[in-house]
């Protein structure tokens, strides 16, 4: 699968943090966990980490899914993320994408999604 396959979004923030998205269904859409695998297969020599989140909450939804050092993580939420997001794999309303990191330290945010209701993280492959 090639990077440039995929459509690049814009990542946002909630401003006002009382209003709840989750309580607007306007779809059902989850991260695409097999594209996913192949585009990490397909371009990991390009790429120094990739997470994955809601494009329209970034900052409280991400977590690091893959990176050159340990390769695939076993849990999104590291203890020692700053920012204390909590991963989220579907939004009824929002976007999963993916936000990659490449090795020359660029950044691009691209939706990354299918039809679907799994919340849960799945463990894509063997760390390094």
């Amino acid at each position: 699968m090639k990077i440039s396959d995929l459509h690049p979004v814009k990542l946002r923030v909630f401003k006002k943090k009382n209003f709840y998205a989750c309580d607007h269904h306007y779809h059902d859409w989850q991260l695409d966990w097999s594209r996913l695998k192949e585009l990490i297969t397909d371009n990991s020599e390009l790429m120094a980490q990739v997470k994955a989140g809601i494009a329209e909450d970034w900052l409280d939804t991400n977590g690091v899914i893959w990176d050159d050092r340990i390769g695939y993580h076993l849990h999104p939420n590291s203890p020692y993320n700053a920012i204390d997001s909590v991963f989220w794999a579907y939004s009824p309303w929002g976007t999963p994408c993916i936000v990659i990191t490449f090795l020359d330290e660029t950044t691009r945010a691209y939706a990354l999604y299918t039809h679907g209701r799994d919340r849960t993280f799945h463990y894509l492959g063997n760390r390094k």
